[in-house]
């Protein structure tokens, strides 16, 4: 009888959203689930316009996470997402952008434009970002545009948040999923997030600059696992591990919310000229890009 309740709950679990009831490792603590260092609403506000990137991270305490390094004529542009707390009990967090410009902060933006399709999936249709070429900037350029968030416009946000529509129903999914959870089960997410942190900071965009070689970034990220001619003077390559799949690198049984990026270099004329992560890469520059979550 137990194992045929057990049987039926996963069924359960199965038919239920990924967000709701994915392996989230609720056991455990926001940042050793998702790698992310959170940010004090408090601290976010301090930032002004022309604080200088050191600064700012000294201040927050991260880097954020990686967008997009741009070389525009002679300006270097950074996306960064922090994570802001907004709830004792939150996992993710509020996500701002902090866009700096040589090293000084632009202004902290909102919610970013979302290009999507949409397209058959089974019986109904679903939505995924639309492709768009390694040569295409115009999402990049649109960014840039964006009109930065006043300090009220970050409080509206954050109040927002903070008090969130009551739900009529329990989260039933998440109640399930805590009957599910064996001892050796929750062992082995743990262990599968921990992973996931160390491919976190290593396929981590920060860790490439502008002007680096090919064999400089191979150094710090390993082989590609992608290389592409986009014209003589423009080369592609994505540094990746394949995690979907029969013959993928590695298995992760964790909420695909919170798995590593992908790393995307553009050298041009042998010299890094734009790097980006998950977000910023188009699921078409390489064979079977769904397979290494993009």
């Amino acid at each position: 009888m137990r194992l045929l309740c057990r049987f039926i709950l996963l069924q359960a679990v199965s038919l239920t959203a990924i967000g709701c009831c994915c392996r989230d490792g609720s056991r455990l603590q926001p940042e050793a689930i998702t790698g992310r260092k959170l940010v004090e609403p408090a601290d976010l506000l301090r930032l002004a316009r022309g604080t200088q990137w050191q600064v700012a991270t000294r201040l927050l305490g991260t880097t954020g996470q990686h967008c997009f390094t741009y070389l525009k004529e002679e300006d270097e542009y950074v996306l960064t997402t922090y994570f802001v707390k907004n709830r004792p009990d939150t996992k993710g967090g509020i996500p701002f952008y902090g866009l700096y410009r040589n090293g000084a902060l632009e202004g902290i933006l909102g919610s970013l434009p979302k290009n999507v399709e949409s397209y058959a999936y089974r019986s109904t249709t679903a939505s995924r970002p639309k492709t768009w070429g390694v040569e295409d900037e115009s999402r990049i350029l649109e960014i840039l545009c964006l009109d930065r968030l006043s300090r009220g416009d970050i409080e509206e946000v954050l109040e927002r948040y903070a008090n969130p529509r009551p739900q009529s129903e329990p989260n039933i999914p998440g109640v399930v999923w805590e009957l599910l959870m064996t001892d050796d089960y929750a062992a082995r997410i743990e262990s599968d997030y921990a992973r996931n942190i160390e491919l976190l900071r290593h396929f981590d965009g920060f860790r490439i600059a502008l002007g680096m070689t090919k064999s400089e970034v191979d150094a710090i990220l390993g082989a590609p696992a992608h290389t592409a001619e986009v014209r003589p003077d423009l080369l592609l390559s994505i540094y990746a591990k394949k995690i979907y799949g029969d013959d993928k690198d590695i298995r992760l049984d964790i909420n695909p919310l919170y798995l590593f990026s992908p790393v995307a270099v553009v050298f041009q004329n042998a010299k890094a000229c734009r790097v980006y992560s998950r977000g910023f890469i188009s699921r078409d520059w390489m064979p079977g890009g769904a397979d290494y979550g993009l």
